[in-house]
């Protein structure tokens, strides 16, 4: 597995570590794509990185590297100062107290503390301790719409607020961006919290709306898949058409989206479900001999 290490503090005591492929755009997701903030170049994941500077050309590399296609796993090495990752995040504050996880009593041999993130986005990660460690110089003048939406990092409070600006200062463009984004990455809808910002009501009803009827389609898609396989027509053999419905059946709850939601579908997505409905796998007896025939 190939390594890059990232220094955000010289002198740092903590070494994040990061495993996990950056996430590439989900094409089942509508306007996925588009760039937020000034002269976004559509459809181009190193338009992240923004335009660089002299001190920052060697980091838009290495970050374009973050965003290579589906698959790669690189490992990421990143140290930073813990007392400012503790005076940033509340989270970090509780891990690395002494005996709280197991995390925060494991030292490598300079001494410093190593922290497994598995699960965050490699590109996400970069760019947050250079927001934490005062390097304004190299964080990306825009990010891509996936990142936006991505669900672990959307902040609904701050959406609800983006929106607000937005549509006082008559942004259209960003207006669009940010209510895009509420409906595909965030889990909830706010038709009854927003009291006290200026967003009038039909617009987080049109927000309520499409998100709403865009993970019902998703689950119209799933319905009609498992009907087809639980319906009286023999596809494959009943044997085999019970074991695809079961596999089908099984990896949707394992996902947690079986049995399916009825709106407002509190707690899921439409990019989630959608990465789910990609990743399902049923495999059947029927395929396998018609490969053998071939």
């Amino acid at each position: 597995m190939p390594s890059t290490r990232y220094t955000f503090d010289p002198d740092g005591d903590l070494v994040l570590v990061l495993s996990k492929p950056t996430a590439t755009t989900n094409a089942a997701s509508p306007q996925t794509t588009e760039g937020i903030g000034k002269d976004a170049t559509e459809g181009s994941p190193k338009s992240a990185a923004g335009p660089p500077s002299k001190r920052s050309k060697k980091r838009k590399r290495e970050f374009s590297k973050l965003t290579a296609p589906a698959g790669e796993a690189e490992k990421i090495s990143m140290i930073v100062s813990s007392k400012h990752m503790i005076l940033a995040s509340p989270v970090f504050k509780v891990m690395l107290q002494p005996g709280r996880f197991k995390e925060g009593m494991q030292r490598n041999a300079a001494g410093q503390i190593e922290v497994d993130l598995p699960d965050d986005d490699q590109a996400v990660m970069v760019i947050v301790p250079d927001i934490i460690h005062g390097r304004n110089s190299l964080v990306p003048k825009q990010v891509d719409m996936e990142m936006l939406t991505n669900s672990q990092y959307c902040q609904k409070q701050s959406t609800q607020r983006w929106m607000a600006i937005s549509w006082v200062f008559g942004r259209e463009k960003e207006f669009a961006a940010i209510t895009r984004a509420a409906i595909i990455g965030c889990r909830a809808n706010f038709t009854d919290e927003v009291t006290d910002l200026p967003i009038p009501e039909k617009v987080l009803e049109m927000v309520a709306r499409n998100r709403a009827a865009n993970i019902s389609k998703l689950f119209d898609f799933i319905k009609q898949v498992i009907e087809r396989y639980r319906g009286i027509n023999v596809i494959c053999g009943s044997a085999y058409d019970a074991m695809v419905l079961g596999s089908l059946i099984k990896g949707l709850s394992a996902a947690g989206v079986w049995p399916i939601q009825e709106p407002p579908y509190h707690g899921i997505t439409f990019n989630e479900l959608a990465s789910v409905i990609a990743d399902l796998k049923a495999v059947s007896l029927c395929d396998e001999i018609d490969s053998y025939t071939k």
